[in-house]
C-alpha cells in the first residue's frame, strides 16, 4: 500500500509546471485497465501516439502520452537545398487524482490524450481558470513575495505593472489602486507543510513548482497546492 510521501514526482534540482483541468474521475482501476489498453498505447517505431509508462496508487495514476512524428527538414548538402525527414517524439505527463487532472509539458499530445480520455471520462476540455479570490487569497500566504503582476489598473496612465516586496506595500503602492486590478500572475516563497518551496500561478491556470537543491517534490505538496487553488467558490471555468 503506498504512501503520498513516496510518490516522487521530480527528483530535488527538478522544478515541474503543469495545467490543471476539472475531472469526474471514474475508479482508479477502471481507469487503469482503459488507458492500458493496446489500442491507446504507444508504439513509437510505428510512430503511434498514445500512452505510456503508466504508474497506479492508492490515490493517483501517473502516465505519459507519446507523440511521435516525422518533420520535414531542409538541409544543405554540397550546394544544394534538400528535404530531410526526422523523426521528433513530444510528449506529456498526465496526473489523474479525484477531481482533477494535472497536465504537465507538450500542449499537442495533451490535447490528443484528452480527447482519447473524452468518451471515458468527464474531463474538461479547457483548463481551470483562477479567480481573484483564490490568486489573492493564496499570495497573501506568501512569506516573500517574488514578483506580483497587475494588469487591467484603472488608471489614467498605467494599464500594468509587475512588482516585488511586501504584498500590502504592493497594494498601496505609491496610491495605485491595485486592489481594482487583475492580479495575473504571482511568484513567491511558501512555507508550505513540505518544506519552503517557490511557487508561480497564473490567473490562466498555469502553475510552477520551483526546483530546490535539497527537496524533492512529491504528491503530497502537489495535493496540497491543489487544494489551496481548487476552492469551488472561488474557481472560475474559462
Amino acid at each position: 500500500m503506498d504512501t503520498s510521501q513516496k510518490i516522487e514526482i521530480c527528483g530535488a534540482g527538478s522544478s515541474f509546471s503543469f495545467t490543471l483541468f476539472r475531472s469526474e474521475l471514474i475508479p482508479l482501476e477502471s481507469l487503469y485497465d482503459i488507458i492500458k489498453k493496446e489500442e491507446f498505447s504507444a508504439d513509437l517505431e510505428k510512430l503511434k501516439p498514445g500512452f505510456m509508462k503508466i504508474e497506479k496508487f492508492s490515490r493517483v495514476i501517473i502516465a505519459s502520452f507519446a507523440l511521435p512524428h516525422k518533420q520535414e527538414l531542409e538541409v544543405l548538402r554540397n550546394g544544394i537545398i534538400s528535404k530531410l525527414e526526422v523523426p521528433v517524439l513530444e510528449t506529456c505527463r498526465l496526473y489523474f487524482l479525484p477531481g482533477f487532472l494535472l497536465l504537465s509539458g507538450k500542449s499537442t499530445p495533451g490535447k490528443m490524450a484528452l480527447q482519447i480520455l473524452t468518451p471515458f471520462m468527464n474531463v474538461s476540455s479547457t483548463n481551470i481558470k483562477l479567480s481573484q479570490s483564490v490568486i489573492t487569497a493564496f499570495s497573501e500566504e506568501a512569506v516573500i513575495v517574488k514578483t506580483a503582476q497587475f494588469n487591467k489598473i484603472p488608471h489614467h496612465e498605467i494599464d500594468k505593472i509587475t512588482l516585488s516586496g511586501e504584498l500590502e506595500e504592493i497594494f498601496n503602492f505609491k496610491g495605485l489602486p491595485l486592489r481594482e486590478a487583475e492580479l495575473t500572475s504571482f511568484t513567491g516563497i511558501f512555507n508550505s507543510p513540505f518544506g519552503i518551496r517557490t511557487l508561480k500561478f497564473s490567473q490562466q491556470g498555469k502553475i510552477q513548482i520551483y526546483k530546490s537543491k535539497k527537496n524533492t517534490i512529491n504528491l503530497d505538496l502537489v495535493e496540497w497546492l491543489v487544494s489551496k487553488l481548487s476552492d469551488d467558490s472561488i474557481v472560475e471555468q474559462i
